[in-house]
């Protein structure tokens, strides 16, 4: 087999540890957001179940605005603004 590229100079040990440690940043922040957007969707499944369909919208929205992907808030906004335009609140 053909020989892969030759290796890179070595990093700085401080090097790497400051990218070790922004890894690991990152890595939090984005648990902490995902944690925050399933706050979010728990406090929306409230709403929907108080018939408080615009707090709950809200509630979803913020999800939505942590995590964009969230299924849980996708189907849960859909679902309030149905019971919202249905029951005229």
């Amino acid at each position: 087999p053909a020989p892969g590229p030759a290796p890179g100079p070595a990093l700085d040990p401080a090097v790497e540890r400051a990218f070790d440690e922004t890894a690991e940043l990152i890595r939090l922040r984005r648990e902490k957001r995902a944690s925050l957007a399933d706050h979010y969707v728990r406090e929306g499944k409230l709403h929907v179940e108080r018939e408080e369909f615009r707090l709950a919208l809200a509630s979803y929205d913020k999800a939505l605005e942590l995590d964009p992907d969230n299924a849980e808030a996708i189907a849960g906004r859909r679902l309030a603004q149905a019971l919202a335009e249905d029951r005229g609140r």
